[in-house]
């Protein structure tokens, strides 16, 4: 005969594994915010009650809050998940959500956490937004972040994201007033002077996007982006030399990363050396750069569009 605390005590049990396991909502059956609730019906003590609230309401907090570190660390690998468009943002806010829900309006972290995730929804409308190319969304995502700032009015992240909304919306002020804000909350942070230098490139204020981009790197010299961002600036000014200085830095630093080879293949098409840029485009594509849209689109490659190469390359790696 089993009893009933025997009962409670292997559900507790499996609630720990399951936070363990990560499986805090999903699968539904099996997740530790169903176990809590089986535990909330059958165990009389307040006491293991609150304990396995406090720990699932930390659990969920926990990974997205880690998420935002590393991206105030400008850490790579949280980058490249945005970069990619990880799926694990639209599950963020879902987390936050119940978080908020079992720490309830009274708790000093309450306004925090939905803060957060009002972020976190912000950030999964915008990169949904980027991925499909539909530029309605950004509105959307902006009013996730106005809401966020409301409950969060310190939160460099915050002010950093909503500056990226502006620049898709093509509002440069005021993404250039966001990432000045980001700033302020967060002077050692890298990103925003990256993003402030990609808006000043934007508007052709070439000095003062060397200026930015120059600081961003000072802060974090293996930041791809403001690596990529300075090359650009070169780029534009035809300045090859020096924008593949940059380019070829970020090979180095991240070999894998298709970008630089891309970048590399509109230099040397710029300045109409058809073999090299073809080389240059085919090692982006065997690296995994997939937006054939903006290969066909960009007029930097229009230089070897007639070369027997570049047709192989799109013939055959094309979708």
């Amino acid at each position: 005969m089993i009893t009933q605390s025997e009962n409670i005590r292997d559900l507790y049990q499996d609630f720990v594994v399951a936070i363990r396991l990560g499986n805090l909502l999903v699968p539904q059956n099996l997740s530790a915010s169903n176990i809590y609730e089986q535990l909330l019906v059958k165990s009389k003590s307040t006491s293991l009650n609150n304990a396995a609230k406090r720990k699932l309401a930390a659990a969920l907090q926990d990974e997205s809050q880690q998420a935002i570190n590393a991206y105030l660390k400008t850490d790579p690998s949280e980058l490249n998940l945005r970069w990619q468009y990880s799926d694990r943002y639209q599950y963020f806010p879902l987390y936050l959500k119940k978080a908020a829900s079992l720490l309830g309006e009274k708790h000093y972290l309450y306004k925090q956490v939905s803060a957060k995730q009002h972020y976190f929804e912000g950030i999964a409308i915008r990169l949904d937004a980027e991925k499909t190319n539909d530029s309605t969304k950004y509105q959307t995502a902006l009013q996730q972040q106005t809401q966020a700032l409301e409950l969060e009015d310190q939160g460099a992240f915050i002010y950093n994201e909503m500056g990226l909304i502006y620049y898709k919306l093509g509002s440069y002020e005021d993404a250039i007033s966001n990432f000045l804000k980001a700033i302020s909350f967060s002077p050692t942070w890298s990103i925003p002077y990256s993003n402030l230098c990609l808006v000043h490139s934007k508007l052709e204020q070439w000095d003062t996007a060397k200026s930015y981009c120059q600081k961003a790197i000072d802060i974090k010299a293996d930041y791809s982006s403001a690596h990529t961002n300075m090359g650009g600036i070169y780029l534009a000014l035809n300045d090859f030399k020096a924008a593949e200085i940059y380019f070829k830095q970020m090979i180095k630093l991240f070999p894998e990363l298709p970008y630089p080879y891309y970048n590399m293949a509109c230099s040397k098409a710029l300045q109409g050396k058809t073999g090299a840029a073809n080389r240059w485009l085919q090692k982006a594509l065997n690296k995994g750069f997939v937006d054939y849209k903006h290969i066909q689109t960009d007029r930097d490659l229009d230089s070897i569009r007639s070369s027997r190469k570049y047709q192989k390359l799109m013939q055959r790696d094309s979708p």
